[in-house]
């Protein structure tokens, strides 16, 4: 929490938690000092203590150990895009949040090898992947979508599962809900991401997302799907054709509507009925 000293009763208040990112280093082949650690298991009883938004960069390729962690907050970050060769986090056998509302940016490359799913979700649950990162999995899925639970999955310029199918990175209960939302650059949802007897809306929000970069194959998958392209379209410019204005450009039709829509401000009150001339907008006469 963050605390401000009031002059008035000679006390700190407690004026609710910090905003913006707590930042940290994690290089287990590196030094540990201040806000750099070596071992994860520091490194969690440190964020863990710290309220607010915390941004854990990594350095080089990681695996994170087995244990139980609440994630909530939790931004994995790193410098070198994915294409430049961002680092991989694997993360190993028997490693589980007991909840992640986070996400993971900017070329990291989550890999799940554990047996069990990473994230299991009840209730609502909000994940990001964005700016060249990816979601992977070999062995069971990240996210299992517990039954009337509503996932949300959100995909930027990012990729969720591989084109050579591993595992189904999300599991969607009978009765659940599982909402990918795609934008930005090539944003990718691979075929055989998502299984169970659940509802998968699939929606894609830029028309920078090639449409054939939604996924429409799910073997094992039997709910019902959803998909929606397009959503937000490009901006059309000014058209003076269908503006009802004179001018051909946008700056000259807001100098139009400007000029004729200014004039005196005042309150008139008549008792008997009158007639009103307006020219270009501007009242003229009144008789």
């Amino acid at each position: 929490m963050s605390y401000k000293f009031n002059p008035f009763s000679g006390q700190l208040d407690n004026i609710g938690p910090p905003q913006g990112y707590f930042e940290f280093v994690y290089n287990s082949s590196g030094s540990q000092s201040d806000n750099r650690f070596n071992d994860w298991n520091d490194l969690y009883a440190k964020i863990i203590a710290v309220d607010g938004n915390k941004r854990i960069i990594f350095e080089q390729n990681e695996t994170l150990p087995a244990g139980t962690y609440n994630l909530d907050g939790v931004e994995f970050f790193c410098y070198i895009p994915n294409a430049l060769g961002g680092p991989e986090v694997t993360l190993d056998d028997g490693f589980e949040a007991s909840s992640w509302v986070g996400g993971i940016i900017n070329g990291i490359k989550l890999i799940s090898i554990s047996t069990a799913p990473i994230i299991t979700v009840n209730g609502l649950l909000l994940f990001t992947v964005l700016r060249a990162a990816s979601l992977i999995t070999t062995t069971n899925e990240i996210f299992d979508v517990q039954a009337g639970s509503f996932f949300v999955l959100v995909a930027t310029s990012s990729a969720i599962g591989t084109s050579s199918y591993t595992y189904e990175i999300v599991n969607v209960a009978n009765t659940a809900t599982t909402i990918v939302s795609m934008s930005g650059q090539d944003a990718t949802l691979y075929n055989d991401s998502v299984r169970g007897a659940g509802n998968l809306n699939i929606y894609i929000y830029s028309n920078a997302v090639d449409p054939s970069n939604k996924s429409t194959t799910h073997t094992n998958h039997s709910g019902g799907q959803n998909n929606i392209l397009n959503t937000f379209s490009s901006t059309t410019g000014y058209n003076n054709s269908i503006s009802g204005l004179i001018a051909t450009d946008a700056q000259g039709a807001i100098d139009e509507v400007v000029v004729n829509t200014t004039g005196d401000n005042g309150t008139f009150t008549t008792v008997d009925s009158k007639t009103v001339t307006v020219t270009n907008g501007i009242i003229t006469s009144i008789v």
